[in-house]
């Protein structure tokens, strides 16, 4: 009934004030039922839009990052092993990740970035990837603080970016020159050096860098790393660079994590979307220490204290 006289509410011109009290009533709590304000001025997910087309059409989808080759015979064992360990795997663990978990990442990534990560203060295990994007953009990104989002971008990006009151600013990767004729590679879609510096200001709080690039395949090579790192620096301002695709490099590209270039490289934060952690070296001791909510699949916010190199891999 409820539903009803709300609906109704809603799709009539209403002329003259209501005298019932039952629909009075409904009418002063309409706003409660109203969606929050962050998001009501957002526009529809551009996955949403896809599906009701492809619905239409049935087309053959080439664009999700969505392999059809099975997974190796030893990640499926392991899988199913992990799973008949009914005392661990299907009880709560260490909030911000199982200790076997966090050390072998701490392993592997100590090696690749060449300084001792330490697994217990360094290692945050998240819910996927958006989850280690959410925390780090809603852990760093006050409302109003702008944030350069290199276009094309993957849509999450500003729509975080946008639910934590940011000001998303955006700067296009360019092709600077006719090919004549020849075949355009991922390599030759690049960064205007002084455009990229005009996005620079006393507003800027973060770049979110996505290198190998999702859609176009770039690597991004050292001497734009170079570029992007030495704009950081000179304007004290955070990197937040999403490796997804750092194993699948092709060609005889190189992909350099932007932590290797310009010396110390401070204040940088690199998600790649692998499996769900995030590595942090606390370095300074400033308000950003790591806090965890349980919610759903452990969802958390984590405020971690500020990084020398963060690296946060989902």
């Amino acid at each position: 009934k409820r539903y009803i006289l709300v609906q109704s509410i809603r799709h009539n011109v209403i002329s003259q004030p209501f005298s019932h009290p039952e629909i009075s009533e409904e009418m002063d709590n309409m706003s409660k039922l109203e969606i929050a304000e962050r998001v009501r001025g957002m526009t529809d997910n551009v996955w949403v839009r896809f599906d009701k087309v492809a619905r239409e059409t049935d087309p053959v989808n080439c664009g999700s990052g969505r392999p059809d080759l099975a997974p190796p015979d030893f990640m499926v064992g392991a899988l199913k092993e992990s799973i008949s360990e009914l005392n661990t795997l299907h009880q709560y663990t260490r909030e911000f990740g199982h200790p076997r978990l966090v050390k072998a990442l701490a392993r592997m990534y100590s090696r690749l970035v060449g300084r001792e990560i330490d697994a217990e203060e360094e290692v945050v295990i998240t819910v996927g990837a958006q989850q280690a994007l959410y925390c780090a953009i809603f852990g760093m990104v006050n409302p109003g603080d702008e944030v350069i989002v290199i276009e094309p971008f993957f849509d999450g990006y500003e729509t975080i970016t946008q639910i934590a009151e940011g000001v998303p600013v955006y700067i296009p990767l360019r092709l600077p020159q006719a090919k004549d004729g020849k075949n355009v590679s991922s390599a030759d879609w690049v960064l205007d050096p002084k455009e990229l510096e005009s996005k620079f200001n006393e507003k800027t709080k973060m770049i979110v860098l996505n290198t190998p690039h999702n859609p176009t395949g770039k690597v991004f090579s050292r001497q734009e790393l170079e570029v992007i790192a030495n704009l950081c620096k000179k304007h004290d301002v955070i990197c937040l660079s999403d490796e997804v695709y750092e194993w699948l490099v092709f060609g005889g590209a190189e992909h350099v994590r932007i932590c290797e270039c310009s010396g110390e490289c401070e204040k940088f934060q690199v998600p790649s979307n692998r499996i769900p952690w995030q590595q942090g070296a606390a370095q300074q001791n400033l308000p950003y220490e790591s806090k965890h909510t349980r919610w759903q699949d452990h969802y958390a916010l984590t405020n971690m204290k500020y990084p020398k190199i963060t690296i946060s891999v989902i």
